[in-house]
């Protein structure tokens, strides 16, 4: 086991056994779990890749063994979902232990774990096809939290839309010390709508005037909720 670079199966056994008792893994994938266990073992990032199957299955004894006894009817069981790696969706999870193909093409679409995986040796992206649609949960199921209520939308006023703001709005008049400057409307990128401009003034300063540049954002509070046209 040393020859080939895996960490022995007691010292890994040991680790797993230790962080599913002080840890709360209510909503846990095996990608996260294998970095805490390196972070424990000093290891380097990746290192535990490799053992992935054998750490899944520690962490399914591991839980069975941590339920309370009078709960210890229901055995720790598998299950394995096998699902296109190109459309991932969210899911919600009552498991103590989650791991599932969606959360992993999610980190796996992030900047950071890009790069990872493409230092990672090809075996162990060959071996991931295998495990990273798996999932690992512990019974009895915890009780269902309660639904998040979904943020209502606040209706625009008069039924604005972006479009009909950007077309009706009218430019801001400001006054900035003695200059006067038009602010143009316009719909921002991140969606918002509001005014945006920018200038040069003169500016006193003692007997002298400096040339000073400068930019205004105006944004309607909400107005990123409306719709489009």
């Amino acid at each position: 086991s040393e020859a080939s670079g895996e960490v022995g199966r007691d010292t890994l056994q040991s680790a797993v056994v230790d962080l599913v008792a002080s840890s709360d893994f209510e909503s846990v994938s095996l990608r996260e779990l294998r970095r805490l266990l390196e972070r424990k073992l000093a290891l380097p990032d990746l290192a535990l890749d490799k053992q992935k199957k054998i750490i899944k299955e520690m962490v399914v004894e591991a839980i069975a063994k941590d339920e309370p006894k009078e709960e210890n009817k229901v055995k720790a069981e598998v299950t394995v979902k096998r699902e296109r790696q190109d459309s991932p969706r969210a899911t919600s999870t009552r498991k103590r232990v989650k791991k599932s193909e969606k959360t992993e093409d999610a980190e796996a679409s992030s900047p950071s774990a890009s790069s990872s995986s493409r230092d990672a040796p090809s075996a162990s992206s060959e071996a991931s096809s295998d495990d990273d649609s798996d999932s690992v949960s512990s019974a009895p199921a915890r009780q269902a939290a309660p639904k998040r209520r979904a943020r209502s939308r606040t209706p625009p006023p008069g039924g604005l839309t972006k479009k009909s703001f950007e077309r009706k709005a009218k430019p801001l008049k400001l006054t900035l010390g003695r200059q006067n400057i038009d602010i143009p409307a316009r719909v921002f990128k991140t969606g918002s709508c509001g005014w945006w401009g920018r200038t040069n003034i003169k500016v006193p300063v003692g007997k002298n005037k400096v040339m000073a540049s400068c930019q205004f954002q105006i944004i309607v509070q909400k107005s990123k909720e409306w719709p489009e046209k």
